[in-house]
Order: C-alpha cells, then structure tokens, then sequence
C-alpha cells in the first residue's frame, strides 16, 4: 500500500486559549507571527473562515478587543473584510499586509465549535508544523492509495509519498 503524508506549514494559529480551536489569531508573514487588529471590523464570516481553514468546524464567536490577550509583535493585517467562503484567511479583502507597530488594544480573536484540529483529504496522515516550532500529526482511516487531486494546498505545503 502506498501511503501519502501531508505536511501543511501553518499560515494561521490561535493562541491564549488552552484550546487548539480558540483563541487570538496570528497570521505568519514574512517570518515572524503576528495579530490581526479588528478595529476596522472583524465579523462571524473572518471567524468562520479562520475556524475552516484550521480544521476547527464551525465558528461560534468573533472577538474583538483582546479577548484572548494582546499579542507582543507586530500587527500584520486589518480591515479584514472576509465574504465567508474563502478557504483561508489570507484569501479575504483586507488592508496592506504588513509588519505594523500599532497597539494591540483590538486584536482579535475566534472560537471554534471543534475541540480537536482535523483536516480530512481520504485516508492520509495529516500533520501540521509551526514554522520554528512543533509538529502534530493526525491519522485518519486506514493507507489506502489517495488521490490529492482538486486539493488546494496552501503555498508552503510539502507532499511525502512512502511505502
């Protein structure tokens, strides 16, 4: 049987919580972590798709205002103005990404009706892995030869084929 494993670099986390789906939201770009400042609005419909794109289920709060803390770098997006149907958060209208130095009074952040992250594409072994930090892995059904075909993989995704 031919197994396929999928490592997807994360783009998006939550932090601050205790939950894997809750928390503030941090977008990785150009290096470093960073929180999405919700003066400009931030709505069930970015919640939801931050909820998708972490395999999280179903968004059930949007917060605003540093519910989940404020975060210590940089601010790397506002106005995020997502519709909703978007398969990941960098896919939403939004003001110029970047590192800015803003305060972080309205960081926003999401909770999740999921307790545990799962990402389902057939029978694959899916993991996870924080740019500089650790790996999670989750199996789902057993090896059976997959088809990735029409799966949209985030830029930064590694594909691994193995006996």
């Amino acid at each position: 049987c031919k197994c396929k494993l999928v490592l997807l670099v994360e783009s998006v986390r939550l932090v601050n919580s205790g939950s894997p789906c809750a928390g503030r939201v941090e977008v990785y770009h150009r290096g470093q972590w960073g929180t999405v400042d919700g003066f400009g609005g931030w709505d069930m419909k970015a919640a939801a798709v931050v909820c998708k794109e972490l395999g999280c289920g179903i968004a059930l709060s949007a917060r605003r205002g540093a519910h989940f803390g404020k975060g210590s770098r940089f601010i790397v997006a506002y106005n995020v103005q997502c519709r909703g149907s978007e398969a990941a958060l960098s896919d939403c209208p939004s003001g110029k990404w970047n590192h800015y130095s803003w305060p972080h009074s309205y960081d926003v952040g999401v909770i999740c009706s999921g307790s545990t992250r799962r990402r389902n594409i057939g029978d694959v072994s899916i993991g996870w892995i924080s740019p500089g930090g650790s790996e999670r892995w989750l199996t789902t059904g057993v090896c059976k030869p997959t088809s990735l075909a029409g799966e949209r993989l985030r830029p930064l995704a590694l594909v691994i084929t193995g006996g």
